[in-house]
């Protein structure tokens, strides 16, 4: 389906000759990554709206699409599992989020677990994509993009901790499924590359 809408848009767009037909094919890979986003987004925002959790909704958009920009990690192979990947993964933060006032997180749980995810952002980012391989140049500027980043989620993260419980559990959340698949791309990309060593 976003395939098929990509194609149409790019078709009517080398018609109107706004796109050159050598360039066709970047253009409809661009539109099915900006349509698979804006469904993605979509799905998360009504289900926030449906649990009567919107501000969990913007934050895991806002922190989630940030960090993957600049860390990487896993990526799925179609446009289909990749919404079902963040769907689910918006899913777990909201229930997080909705048991979080039966677990006190603690100021030291809380340094705990936003050091973790740093040492596990400065071990792999940014999280290389077979598809999309980095040059020497792109990683170190990936590296410290994603380092200030992070830092900045974390502040904002303890900030929260006395202003607003509920949003400071949604954002530290989301952090952590971010490290989960960052390590999940880690191991996706060792294994395609044992794969190759094997052929």
């Amino acid at each position: 389906m976003i395939e098929i809408a990509a194609g149409l848009v790019t078709k009517y767009l080398v018609r109107r000759e706004v796109v050159n037909q050598d360039e066709k094919d970047v253009y409809k890979y661009g539109f099915e990554i900006l349509f698979s986003t804006i469904l993605g987004i979509c799905i998360v925002l009504i289900l926030g709206l449906t649990a009567g959790s919107l501000m969990t909704s913007l934050i895991f958009i806002a922190v989630f699409c940030s960090l993957r920009i600049k860390c990487g990690g896993y990526h799925a192979d179609s446009y289909l599992s990749c919404n079902v990947v963040f769907t689910t993964v918006f899913l777990i933060v909201l229930m997080v989020e909705k048991f979080s006032e039966k677990v006190l997180i603690s100021p030291p749980v809380l340094v705990m677990v936003y050091l973790l995810g740093f040492i596990v952002m400065h071990m792999y980012a940014p999280v290389e994509n077979v598809n999309k391989p980095l040059d020497m140049e792109e990683k170190k500027k990936g590296r410290k993009e994603s380092h200030i980043l992070y830092a900045l989620w974390s502040v904002i993260g303890f900030v929260l901790y006395t202003y607003n419980y509920s949003a400071m559990v949604a954002l530290t959340a989301t952090v952590l499924m971010v490290i989960i698949l960052m390590l999940a791309g880690v191991a996706k990309e060792r294994k395609f590359k044992y794969a190759e060593k094997g052929k």
